[in-house]
């Protein structure tokens, strides 16, 4: 069945073509021939921009590390406190029932 829409159309070109051709049609000049300059050019380029985003990267894990070890440091305290509490509280209920701790 043909396609007959020009979204369907576009489409069609896409599929066939290249993933190549996407990539790089901006470099290829008239004659069908990759610059191969430009083509050095473009992978530096992409080279340096994976390069800072990983610098980025390595520095909000750092980040995100030092407020982890920070959050446990705060949960452990928390953790803590909780249990003295809950200690202090049970031995406040015994003393109020006769103090045995036996009911």
């Amino acid at each position: 069945m043909p396609l007959s829409s020009p979204c369907a159309a576009a489409a069609t070109a896409v599929n066939k073509t290249s993933v190549f051709d996407l990539a790089f049609g901006s470099i290829l000049n008239a004659g069908n021939s990759v610059d191969v300059e430009k083509t050095i050019e473009f992978i530096l380029e992409q080279q340096a921009h994976a390069a800072a985003m990983q610098a980025k990267l390595a520095e909000d894990l750092a980040r995100r590390e030092k407020l982890a070890d920070r959050t446990d440091r705060l949960l452990d305290r928390v953790e803590g406190i909780v249990v003295r509490e809950t200690r202090d509280e049970r031995l406040r209920r015994r003393e109020r029932r006769g103090g045995n701790g036996s009911q």
